[in-house]
């Protein structure tokens, strides 16, 4: 009975230990994926705006003309 308690206990441990380390690596995988749908935010964002800037640049060199 004893070494039927240990075996579970082990076996339950190990089962504990795996869940964990797959969480941390989904957390992390999900983390990366933010930092990365930040980044091409911000990138469209400044795009965007230097977009409407040489749009700006045109029309101020057309409406000289």
């Amino acid at each position: 009975m004893r070494l039927k308690l240990e075996e579970e206990y082990t076996q339950n441990t190990k089962n504990h230990e795996e869940e964990v380390q797959l969480r941390l690596k989904f957390e992390a995988k999900l983390n990366e994926m933010h930092g990365a749908c930040r980044d091409l935010t911000t990138k469209l964002n400044r795009s965007e705006r230097d977009l409407g800037e040489a749009k700006e640049k045109i029309q101020a060199m057309t409406d000289d003309y």
